[in-house]
């Protein structure tokens, strides 16, 4: 289990991380995902923090995926995944976005 300050240094920029830290990121936030966001981010009001860490979550099996497949060469199953990373960070909250 990786620490608070590890989780927000992940959260900070999914994007230049290994497959290793994000899966470590993706147990933090699934394993209680209203106290994940409540340390992440902290809540203000109309933020919803359960729907924003599942769609976090989201992202991050996609990214995993994404980074298992380029290492095995299979290119355009990564692209794949990459595209789906895309649609949903674009629906994240903006609190939440890197």
């Amino acid at each position: 289990m990786i620490t608070d300050q590890e989780a927000r240094h992940i959260a900070e920029n999914p994007d230049g991380c290994d497959a290793s830290e994000l899966f470590d990121l993706f147990g933090y936030v699934r394993l209680s995902p209203y106290r994940a966001a409540r340390r992440l981010w902290g809540v203000a009001p109309g933020f919803r923090p359960v729907i924003a860490v599942r769609m976090l979550g989201d992202y991050l099996c996609y990214a995993i995926h994404a980074r298992l497949c380029r290492k095995y060469g299979r290119i355009c199953k990564a692209q794949t995944s990459e595209i789906k990373c895309d649609a949903i960070y674009n629906t994240l909250p903006r609190e939440i976005r890197w």
